[in-house]
């Protein structure tokens, strides 16, 4: 039988070894829920209307702001920002100190 791992809203619900068996996209989906808890804000201009840019070309989490025009990530503007550490081994440095707290 083949292990599927539970859906967590919070990254407090979850345990270490659910951090430690996160893809790369998951990852992703829950630093943008933190950061964005409503939707994407652009950190150029702070707008809030934008569009994820989803092509075999582009690389994986761009968006595109629709009023300033400007692409970003998750990570533009934050500590992760142009960083070679992967965003699962973030989000498990994050969970580890939420553990220690």
């Amino acid at each position: 039988m083949r292990y599927i791992p539970p859906k967590f809203d919070r990254l407090n619900e979850m345990a270490a070894i659910d951090v430690g068996r996160l893809t790369e996209d998951e990852a992703r989906e829950i630093l943008e829920s933190i950061r964005w808890p409503n939707g994407p804000i652009c950190p150029h201009c702070g707008g809030n209307r934008s569009t994820k840019i989803e092509s075999q070309k582009a690389r994986d989490g761009l968006i595109q702001c629709n009023e300033c025009r400007k692409q970003f990530t998750v990570t533009v503007g934050t500590i992760m920002h142009r960083s070679h550490i992967t965003l699962r081994q973030w989000v498990q440095a994050f969970h580890s100190i939420q553990e220690q707290r």
